[in-house]
């Protein structure tokens, strides 16, 4: 887990692949654009978790997109002014959407950015969604 103290230009090369939590924060300044790269390991297929990430993510004005994956996980980036980014960081580790379960949230890669890549936030439906589990039914006679 990385140090609060720890200097930010030293953050880009230590977080990638590593587990997020609510204490490993991102060290921001106002202004300044950054770019995060994540994977949301838990319960976030199948109760709206995209939707409320894209809900969230135009609330604090960052722009990417994010989509299912065959792993059960959800993948997205997100770019904006880094306090937000951070604010999304947050979000995405501890609260998703209202049925969702977050395992753990993977920062794949930060890095600070001269300018945003995407034009608004999107949902990628290219994968859909995991296949639904067929229900169980006791056997009736």
């Amino acid at each position: 887990m990385l140090s609060k103290a720890m200097p930010a230009h030293f953050f880009a090369l230590a977080c990638c692949a590593m587990a997020s939590s609510p204490e490993s924060a991102i060290q921001t300044r106002p202004g300044e654009l950054a770019r995060l790269e994540f994977t949301v390991h838990g319960r976030v297929q199948r109760v709206f978790f995209r939707a409320y990430t894209k809900r969230k993510a135009d609330a604090l004005g960052l722009v990417g997109w994010c989509k299912n994956t065959p792993e059960n996980t959800v993948v997205g980036v997100v770019e904006g002014e880094s306090t937000a980014i951070e604010a999304m960081r947050v979000w995405l580790s501890t609260t998703g959407s209202p049925k969702s379960r977050i395992a753990r949230l993977d920062v794949n890669a930060y890095s600070k950015i001269n300018r945003t890549t995407f034009a608004d936030f999107s949902v990628d439906d290219s994968y859909g969604h995991a296949p639904r589990q067929p229900a169980r039914h006791a056997n009736r006679a």
